[in-house]
């Protein structure tokens, strides 16, 4: 019905693709809902007349993502980036760009939840015979960090993914790290490697003063 009319844009054709890959997948209930779509076409128009990129089908997706986090729902950048079949670094590029130049605030989500589809990402990328990670001992390590952090460290102010980002990379270990690197995880979150490294010092410190040593 949509591909036939002609007073749809390119873009909505795009969101709707999108929003019809989604619903086919594994995503929560409710994250294609009708108050999402709309909020995604919003967010585009307002975005589109402060920002050129080259491709306004990124914009499209980005927006869409952008609204499903605004949601609080917890998908990540490369978890969403795959369903919808798009470059995973232009997404997370123009996603930061819509937060920053839109004055974006995202609802505080369960560290827990962006923990595990951090990790589950990670998981799809291990092949099979792979050795060196472990999935399940990195979610268990991973959850247990996020414990701690949940009651020491206020990340109202910090994009959770971020914080999540950050856990995962200390729960993988120096023998994790050669093989996921920091800039895979911080491109997965949807965030700066900056923003990252800076995440994860945080971290270290506040694990630190408060006797809790990384549950290695």
């Amino acid at each position: 019905m949509y591909s036939k009319s002609r007073e749809i844009d390119g873009w909505v054709k795009d969101l709707l693709k999108a929003q019809y890959m989604l619903a086919g997948g594994d995503c929560m209930h409710g994250i294609c809902s009708d108050s999402i779509f709309s909020r995604a076409a919003e967010l585009y128009i307002e975005f589109s007349r402060v920002y050129r990129a080259k491709s306004k089908r990124v914009i499209a997706y980005t927006a869409l993502y952008t609204a499903i986090r605004l949601e609080g729902h917890a998908i990540t950048v490369n978890a969403f980036a795959r369903r919808v079949g798009i470059d995973a670094r232009r997404l997370a590029v123009c996603y930061r760009a819509m937060q920053r130049t839109l004055g974006l605030t995202l609802p505080n989500a369960a560290l827990h939840a962006y923990v595990d589809e951090i990790v589950r990402c990670i998981g799809n990328g291990v092949k099979d015979g792979q050795k060196g990670i472990d999935v399940t001992v990195l979610k268990d390590v991973s959850y247990r960090l996020a414990g701690y952090a949940a009651k020491i460290m206020n990340s109202n102010g910090a994009n959770p993914a971020g914080v999540a980002a950050a856990i995962v990379y200390l729960a993988l270990g120096d023998e994790g790290r050669r093989m996921v690197s920091m800039k895979y995880l911080a491109t997965t979150a949807g965030i700066s490697l900056v923003t990252l490294k800076k995440r994860v010092e945080e971290l270290k410190v506040l694990l630190s003063k408060h006797g809790n040593a990384i549950p290695l």
